[in-house]
């Protein structure tokens, strides 16, 4: 095992406080005018005069929300679960609490909220599956199936595969980079594709509409335990096509550049994906140096790297995409990650759909896009903007940004979520143009 992976820690696992404590370094990324220190919160809305500028406004302390209020009734509950009422905010990200039959959740985010009762519904799924008469005689078939004992590969994934057969097999190149390469936690052993049970629970999870690569170790093992029975028990994927009464269906929409990197995600192994996006980044002009820390570094995820090197791929006529590849190397955790998935959407988002970006440009620790028109964008993945001292200062620094050849008229701000009216309004008489919930605006492209 390598430094690195000695030293991961993915944030799913971790206990709340840490939790916690990951949720402001989102934050701290996401909005790129904040400082490091940590972020005030109290249980109920308050106002104070802050003396930031010349003339006093009245700064948001942000509260205890209610899953209620802000929620649409699809995420708040289901037959399969419900997000707890009371949703703490930490600066600019929600944290949702769900429980279900399956478990107990947590979600940084409504983006991650989506995801997190999306794989709920899966769970649904799969346990209805296994009730059928088809699972059942798929399984009985797994445990006297002659590569049952298979199974040994997986659990001893080191000593099976330095046993590993020479000759042809040795020889085809996917066993050699499958062999070779390095699997994060939540990535099958590599023995398991080698015997071929990763590519039926790809099938499995692109049907189902989860990522395979999740960090969710429920549904980990539950696709584990249906994908298995279905591979050795000889089921294939005829499990998928049997009609479950009462389960619901997929929540998640994404865009048509999700569904393409979903396609790729289902086609090839995670060595492969390595290689493919390698290629990519190499093509886009992106350093080797860089291009080796972004995929080492284990926070991301197989999706999380091809979701941005497609999204920086389509955007061909931008300057300095490996900017944004420079700066996802810092991330720390998985929803790290996660937050520069959704800044690569959003700025691929308004380059494919709004106007070309000309070039990528570093705004602190993230990047921004300038269009040839000098519109300045800043893309945010945050639920809510309030009004705070912090956005005061910062939303200041954004309008004297000065990038010397690259004058600056216009400034846009795009969130995932929203702004509270009292930010709304501060940032528009700075003359900054707000563009709201581009979250949603993002799946129906």
């Amino acid at each position: 095992m390598n430094k690195t992976s000695k030293l991961k820690r993915r944030c799913y696992t971790c206990p709340i406080v840490t939790g916690m404590k990951l949720a402001l370094l989102f934050t701290t990324m996401a909005i790129l005018f904040f400082t490091t220190d940590s972020i005030s919160q109290t249980a109920e809305t308050q106002v104070h005069k802050g003396a930031a500028n010349s003339e006093p406004a009245a700064y948001e302390i942000p509260s205890t929300l209610s899953a209620y209020k802000i929620l649409p009734s699809e995420l708040l509950e289901s037959k399969y679960h419900r997000v707890f009422d009371e949703v703490p905010t930490y600066g600019f990200t929600n944290r949702f609490t769900i429980s279900s039959p399956f478990g107990q959740f947590e979600a940084y985010g409504i983006d991650m909220l989506k995801i997190r009762v999306n794989e709920i519904y899966a769970l649904a799924r799969l346990s209805e599956m296994k009730k059928t008469k088809t699972f059942g005689d798929a399984a009985k078939k797994a445990s006297l199936s002659p590569i049952k004992g298979a199974w040994g590969l997986v659990s001893n994934p080191v000593d099976t595969v330095s046993g590993l057969p020479k000759g042809m097999w040795r020889f085809m190149s996917r066993v050699g980079k499958v062999v070779t390469g390095e699997r994060s936690d939540v990535e099958d052993s590599k023995a398991k594709e080698l015997i071929g049970f990763s590519p039926i629970k790809r099938k499995y999870a692109f049907k189902l509409g989860v990522d395979v690569y999740t960090s969710n170790k429920v549904l980990q093992k539950e696709l584990n335990s249906v994908c298995w029975a279905a591979f050795a028990g000889g089921a294939g994927v005829k499990l998928l096509t049997i009609p479950l009464q009462g389960t619901a269906g997929i929540i998640v929409k994404g865009s048509s550049l999700v569904h393409k990197s979903n396609k790729i995600l289902l086609d090839y192994a995670p060595e492969e994906i390595g290689e493919l996006n390698r290629k990519l980044l190499e093509k886009i002009g992106v350093e080797d140096w860089a291009i080796n820390l972004f995929l080492r570094n284990s926070y991301f995820s197989p999706r999380h790297q091809t979701i941005i090197v497609q999204s920086l791929m389509e955007m061909k006529t931008t300057k300095n995409r490996g900017n944004l590849i420079k700066q996802a190397i810092n991330a720390e955790c998985e929803e790290d990650a996660f937050l520069f998935q959704r800044i690569a959407e959003m700025l691929h988002g308004f380059n494919n759909y709004v106007k070309p970006i000309s070039e990528m440009v570093y705004v602190r620790k993230i990047v921004a896009g300038y269009a040839a028109d000098q519109t300045m964008v800043v893309v945010i993945p945050a639920d809510r903007v309030y009004w705070t001292e912090r956005v005061d200062i910062g939303s200041d620094a954004v309008k004297r940004l000065d990038f010397g050849d690259l004058p600056i008229r216009r400034t846009e701000l795009w969130v995932t979520g929203g702004l509270t009216p009292v930010a709304r309004q501060q940032l528009e008489t700075k003359g900054i143009i707000i563009k709201e919930q581009i979250g949603d605006w993002l799946d129906t492209k």
